[in-house]
């Protein structure tokens, strides 16, 4: 919201300064700010984006490895369940 409401100021400005003082360097100078200022909020806008993204993948990527972590730990699981009956096994033929 505050985003909206600073854009539309930003503009309201760079319209009366071009409405009032078209000719004048000082608020020639004060557009440029202005348009400046709004390139830097686009820029923002598409780096929160892209870090949003980035966090969204890296998130995948956990939540992949988790997953990993628990099939390996399953399978650790069985294998140690299988050499004790292995061995079990083993004990009792002897």
């Amino acid at each position: 919201m505050l985003k909206i409401d600073l854009k539309c100021q930003l503009n309201f400005f760079s319209f009366l300064a071009d409405y009032l003082f078209s000719s004048g360097a000082f608020f020639s100078e004060l557009k440029l700010l202005i348009l400046r200022i709004n390139k830097t909020e686009e820029e923002a806008v598409l780096m929160e984006k892209r870090l949003s993204d980035e966090k969204s993948n890296l998130q995948s990527d956990v939540d992949s490895l988790k997953s990993l972590i628990d099939d390996l730990t399953s399978k650790n699981q069985k294998l140690k369940s299988q050499n004790f009956q292995f061995l079990k096994n083993l004990e009792e033929s002897m």
